[in-house]
Parts: structure tokens; sequence; C-alpha cells
């Protein structure tokens, strides 16, 4: 009997499978090179979407109203501005960006 056709099945396609049946189909195919591709183009789609939901949201206030960047934790406190974006708030312990 001829065995040259079948695949081999590793522990790691398997554990693929469990989560994601595509995914372990993709990686017995090979066509591991496109996953890259995908999540390149996921994460500048995301970053696309994101822009512009920020663009759009301050069009809605004022100049004198909305803020771009980085703030200090004075002018936070203040509550000058009704919206802070792109803000990068930290503390003693704590980092966060506000996007």
């Amino acid at each position: 009997m001829d065995y040259n056709h079948l695949m081999q099945i590793t522990e790691e396609i398997f554990q693929t499978f469990l989560r994601c049946e595509t995914k372990s189909y993709l990686k017995i195919a090979g066509a591991v090179g496109l996953q890259r591709e995908f999540r390149d183009w996921e994460r500048f789609f995301a970053e696309d979407f994101q822009k512009k939901c920020s663009q759009r949201l301050i069009s809605n206030f004022q100049q004198d109203e909305r803020f771009v960047g980085t703030i200090s934790p004075q002018e936070l406190e203040n509550k000058k501005y009704r919206v802070v974006i792109d803000c990068i708030v930290q503390s003693q312990r704590v980092q966060n960006c506000i996007t």
C-alpha cells in the first residue's frame, strides 16, 4: 500500500485543530506565509479604522474642547477638555494609552 499521499498529523497540528480547524488545514497545506500577510492586513485595517473613528469623534468638538496627544495629570484634573485622545497617562505604578 502506498502511504506517500498521507499527511503526518503532528502534535502541533492536532492542538491547532482543537482550536481552529481552518488554521490546522492551512498548516498542513503549507500556507504559513499567508497568515503573516493576513495579520499585517488586519493590523493595518484596525489602525486605519481607529484613526478614522478618532478623527470623526474629535470633529464633533470645538478646538478648545478637545486635546490630541499627551496631557499632564493637572490638566486632566482641571477638566478643561471634553475629549482627550492619543494620550499616555501614567502614575507611579501604571501607564496607559488612551486612543
